[in-house]
């Protein structure tokens, strides 16, 4: 269930209330018959206003192969307070609060990725 995954995840990883453009964010996904719940980061590439209670979140999704994704939520639903469904598959997304300064291997994971995406590198 994905809600003792949040669990065990929030005893790890420090989470913010909102989500912004250039946030690492975690997204879970519910696994099916003998698929099991998923864990993956992703970077928030843009965050559109739709309509009146809908955003557009563009996701790179950090995982081989990269992959581009985009939902049409509500507020809640990708700032960690709430579920919602795709395909019928139950799903979670929050940013990663990047002040967090333990040295455990999710800080480590989240300085490398914010400073891998973040930074121009030049190749000599």
């Amino acid at each position: 269930m994905l809600e003792h995954l949040i669990l065990d995840i929030k005893k790890q990883i420090k989470f913010k209330d909102k989500t912004n453009i250039g946030d690492v964010v975690v997204v879970l996904s519910e696994g099916f018959g003998i698929i099991p719940d998923q864990i993956n980061f992703g970077f928030v590439k843009n965050i559109s206003k739709e309509n009146k209670i809908e955003s557009k979140i563009d996701l790179l999704l950090l995982h081989v192969p990269l992959r581009n994704i985009s939902f049409r939520l509500i507020h809640e639903h990708y700032t960690g307070k709430q579920f919602f469904a795709i395909n019928g598959n139950k799903m979670w997304i929050c940013a990663i609060d990047p002040s967090d300064k333990s040295e455990g291997e999710p800080a480590k994971i989240l300085k490398l990725l914010q400073g891998g995406l973040c930074e121009e590198t030049t190749d000599n």
